[in-house]
């Protein structure tokens, strides 16, 4: 090779390392810096053509509309998974909206005069700040934190000094160092991207709809190299891909092969994963709550406060979140709410 050549590709090298410098570095100054009224999106799910439950509570669509609108002026950047979940409901909402409008006033009947709305919706005793004891456990708490990329995210987790699951994308050129980050974790599970219905930032080497067996197969297998020690993962956005059967079964019986369990982030309300497991006799485990919607301290703390009931009536929980500063300044206020749930790490539920 020439001397001219071997200048041009370490001037090229050089470049490229000094963008991903840039880029990393505004990723979290746009982070720390992002208004906690810039995300005012919340929980729901379709039920059928003119129902819809958010938090075991029924809505009116027109309601949930109106807040999937408002979610369309917040950049897909800071949502993946949620932006992907309100985009995914958004379409069915369209599909069915023709027939949802003649239903809303025999919905809004069966109603409560009051129902609370969705994003104002809240336990009795959110406010309520109990001092943990030594009291029998009541439940156990998983919580995963999705989209963890750089060092300075793992180092503002681990200093919690609390149980939770970092969810590491896979090692690529925007996030090469993941694959190390993730061998240092007591349990190390990886953030899987796969389609979604509609999403701008598509992570590199995404599995879609119609991906082959082989193609699938060959995925996890160099996931697996990256990740030798993996025995969780979950869907990084994936609305399309987890409600396709075929492009399903494919994966959980590859992900099965490998030893890997598959947790459904339940990016759509019409998510074929716990039937397919179901059919291949898997263990279904699936997110009760998202976390972080709005990027608000005390909303954070509602929602693990959410969490934290379910995992009191059925035994355990599990929450998702994301690398967020308010997040994890939620997360710091933790402890004294747990009164008698156990904060366990995700191979524990």
């Amino acid at each position: 090779m020439s001397k001219k050549r071997q200048t041009q590709q370490l001037t090229l090298s050089l470049v490229v390392i000094f963008i991903l410098s840039v880029a990393s570095t505004l990723f979290y100054l746009i982070d720390s810096a992002i208004d906690e009224h810039d995300i005012a999106i919340s929980e729901f799910r379709v039920i059928d053509n003119n129902r819809t439950i958010a938090h075991g509570i029924d809505y009116d669509l027109d309601k949930v509309a109106k807040i999937v609108k408002e979610s369309d002026k917040v950049s897909s950047g800071y949502l993946s998974e949620i932006k992907d979940l309100h985009d995914s409901l958004k379409s069915e909402l369209e599909e069915n909206q023709t027939e949802a409008n003649h239903s809303l006033k025999n919905i809004a009947l069966e109603k409560s005069p009051k129902p609370p709305t969705i994003l104002d919706e809240q336990p009795k005793e959110d406010n309520k700040r109990v001092v943990a004891t030594t009291k029998k456990v009541e439940g156990k708490l998983a919580i995963i934190i999705d989209d963890v990329a750089f060092s300075y995210q793992v180092k503002r987790l681990k200093s919690l000094g609390i149980a939770v699951t970092l969810s590491f994308f896979p090692a690529d050129i925007n996030h090469p160092q993941t694959s190390k980050y993730a061998s240092r974790e007591f349990i190390p599970m990886l953030h899987l991207p796969l389609e979604a219905q509609n999403f701008k930032s598509e992570e590199i080497d995404t599995l879609h709809v119609g991906d082959s067996a082989t193609r699938i197969e060959s995925r996890v297998a160099q996931l697996k190299r990256q990740f030798p020690d993996v025995r969780y993962t979950n869907n990084h956005t994936g609305s399309k891909f987890t409600s396709d059967y075929h492009s399903m079964k494919r994966l959980l019986t590859s992900l099965s092969n490998h030893n890997i369990q598959f947790i459904d982030s339940v990016t759509t309300s019409k998510s074929v994963v716990e039937r397919v497991s179901n059919e291949l006799g898997l263990r279904y485990i699936r997110r009760d709550i998202f976390i972080d919607n709005q990027l608000n301290i005390n909303y954070i703390l509602n929602q693990l406060q959410k969490a934290i009931n379910i995992a009191k009536k059925r035994g355990y929980a599990v929450a998702i979140g994301h690398p967020h500063k308010a997040t994890i300044k939620a997360l710091s206020k933790l402890k004294p709410l747990l009164n008698g749930v156990e904060l366990v790490y995700i191979n524990e539920i």
